[in-house]
């Protein structure tokens, strides 16, 4: 019987000789499969090791500068994946994907997750479609075996692999370190690992999770906004395959083509939206941006319409001014630029030449008129607050653009340095929500349904009370509604100049002249990019 095959991938850049090769490969499937919900995708993401290799080439194929790829693979899927690789590296998708990925870790990263997942997904509905249900059924059994094979090995620590070594001369820093392994947990890991090992194969339904907690409205009454289910975790053995080079997929003719092509699809709208959201929202740059990002790219492809809500705010954000106005004002202790000169009978306040002053003339000016001090120009923040109406009749195009606007708002916000807030509200008013976690003001813009009434009143007199009783009045005197709502509106004006309020009221296809009385500016909604950038226009002013 001939020794196993060691897998080899195929790239010439960065081969499995390479322990940050593995390491990459590893982290790329086990975010996958935390991303996969079908029983079958997974059990194959982690019984056959050919995936890791091909999840750790699309990783380095987008981030290298100059990818270079073998002539021939030795293994037969991973053969074919080279073909397909080869025709891909010419075509204008490569060139254009690579506008996002190159030398990037982040993107490149949320690109392969995105391209593995994908295409375990896709090979084994061909194998579902072409095998009759007895083989199909026989092809599960034994790709249960080889993923407890594998997590045994991985977690008894006998029967793997050993990395293999560099020749002699290329050795670096020493001793090489086993270069397909990353520990993590120790015992805990391997407890983890024999508890998968048990379940492959059997049927993992989706786990609901919260995730997030309820919203809590006006008059104490709690809304959940949101709910998000994700599948259950798993892993990836940090093995060195070999036993997988003895085993191949029955695949038929053209599978993996299809395949390939699906996941290159996939891969891009996640790598394209990942961008988007960096660029709307400003994350991608903190510690844990890539599960981050990984789970927003997930919500605006699981809920209808948040793809052209995002599309459509990353649009308006592009050709919105990049160098707004930002307001400062006149202050006698902090800024950092100088507006003029005042006299101050502090000493403390005064210019250093003013201290210097013979003490005669000093005090005769501080009994005088006073010294000489610097009257300084600090930034003023600032605030952007927003009410939108999450109603039933908002449902469809209106609040596309509607939350699309909320996100463009929030990219001013953020490039004027200044705050925002945001309440959601039907027939009563959600929880604010603010700026200092982006990510969560995004999610709740994706994935909050339309539904419930409308009242207009309940929204306003709540945002008049946040004016006046969070404080809010010192950061912004704007308020901002943006609804479809013809209720009659009670509220008066004199209630928002109390707190110093104006409101702008932007009109979704319908009209409310009640609501026209008691606005600074009543705004008729164009539902497009132009019309966010008039309203955008209107607050940047």
């Amino acid at each position: 019987m001939s020794a196993p095959r060691q897998l080899v991938n195929n790239l010439l850049n960065i081969t499995t000789d390479d322990a940050v090769f593995w390491a990459k490969a590893k982290t790329i499937a086990e975010k996958a499969l935390e991303r996969l919900e079908e029983r079958d995708a997974r059990l194959l993401l982690q019984s056959y090791p050919q995936l890791a290799v091909v999840a750790g080439d699309s990783y380095f194929l987008h981030y290298s500068i100059l990818p270079l790829l073998r002539d021939r693979n030795p293994d037969q899927l991973l053969n074919e994946v080279l073909e397909e690789q080869r025709k891909y590296v010419t075509s204008p998708d490569f060139s254009r994907v690579r506008t996002i990925t190159k030398l990037s870790d982040l993107f490149s990263t949320i690109h392969a997750v995105a391209f593995t997942a994908e295409f375990a997904r896709r090979l084994m509905e061909e194998l579902r479609k072409q095998q009759p249900p007895e083989q199909y059924r026989q092809l599960l059994e034994q790709l249960q075996r080889l993923a407890q094979q594998q997590l045994a090995q991985g977690a008894g620590g006998q029967g793997g692999q050993q990395p293999p070594q560099r020749p002699q001369g290329q050795q670096q820093g020493g001793t090489q370190q086993q270069s397909g392994r990353v520990a993590q947990g120790g015992q805990q890991q391997l407890a983890r690992q024999k508890q998968t090992a048990q379940q492959a194969g059997q049927s993992q339904q989706p786990q609901q999770q919260s995730g997030q907690q309820p919203q809590q409205g006006a008059g104490g009454q709690t809304a959940p906004l949101l709910s998000s289910s994700r599948p259950p975790p798993g892993v990836i053995v940090d093995y060195w395959p070999s036993s997988g080079g003895g085993f191949q997929l029955p695949l038929p003719s053209g599978a993996v083509g299809k395949a390939f092509k699906d996941a290159l699809d996939a891969a891009e709208r996640a790598a394209r939206a990942a961008k988007d959201i960096a660029d709307v929202v400003g994350v991608g740059k903190e510690p844990g941006s890539l599960d981050l990002l990984l789970d927003l790219t997930g919500s605006v492809f699981e809920v209808k319409g948040a793809e052209k809500i995002l599309v459509l705010a990353k649009k308006t954000v592009d050709v919105m001014p990049f160098f707004v106005r930002q307001e400062k004002e006149r202050h006698r202790r902090f800024g950092d630029e100088i507006a003029g000169y005042y006299l101050t009978k502090n000493p403390e306040r005064a210019l250093p030449r003013e201290l210097a002053l013979p003490d005669e003339l000093f005090f005769a000016k501080l009994a005088g008129g006073g010294l000489l001090a610097r009257e300084k120009l600090s930034p003023r923040e600032g605030a952007i607050y927003v009410l939108l109406d999450k109603s039933g009749s908002m449902s469809g195009e209106k609040t596309v653009w509607a939350r699309s606007v909320a996100l463009a708002l929030l990219a001013l916000a953020r490039r004027k340095r200044a705050r925002f807030f945001l309440r959601f509200f039907d027939t009563r008013a959600y929880d604010l929500v603010t700026d200092e976690k982006p990510e969560r003001l995004l999610e709740l813009l994706l994935r909050v349904e339309s539904n419930g009434g409308t009242s207009i009143d309940t929204a306003l007199q709540t945002a008049i009370e946040d004016l006046a009783e969070r404080g809010l009045s010192k950061l912004t005197n704007t308020i901002i509604i943006i609804t479809d709502g013809e209720d009659r509106v009670e509220t008066r004006r004199r209630e928002l100049e109390r707190v110093g309020a104006r409101l702008v009221s932007v009109m979704i296809r319908g009209s409310n002249e009640t609501l026209k009385r008691i606005s600074d500016q009543y705004l008729k909604a164009e539902l497009s990019a132009e019309g966010a950038l008039k309203l955008i226009e209107v607050v940047r002013k």
